[in-house]
């Protein structure tokens, strides 16, 4: 049996290498996909306060419809950084 040459040996390296920032990109792009998905989703609840509080003619303070979107922004943006 012949033994690896040093050359093959970076070859395999390198593959490897290749295959684990593939992995990490594909990563790097759920959790992209996740926040998105989070802030999507945390705008569309807000729209539905604002909504619901115009047909009620008692429309909150800004304030208290802003603070839950900031809120789930700031907890996308960390778990993505």
């Amino acid at each position: 049996m012949v033994g690896f040459s040093h050359k093959d040996r970076e070859l395999g390296e390198a593959h490897t290498e290749i295959r684990a920032l593939r992995l990490s990109e594909r990563q790097r792009e759920k959790a992209v996909e996740e926040a998105s998905m989070a802030a999507q989703f945390a705008a569309e609840a807000t729209l539905r306060r604002v909504h619901a509080a115009q047909k009620d003619d008692d429309m909150p303070p800004i304030e208290a419809i802003l603070a839950p979107l900031e809120a789930e922004l700031k907890l996308a943006r960390s778990e993505v950084f």
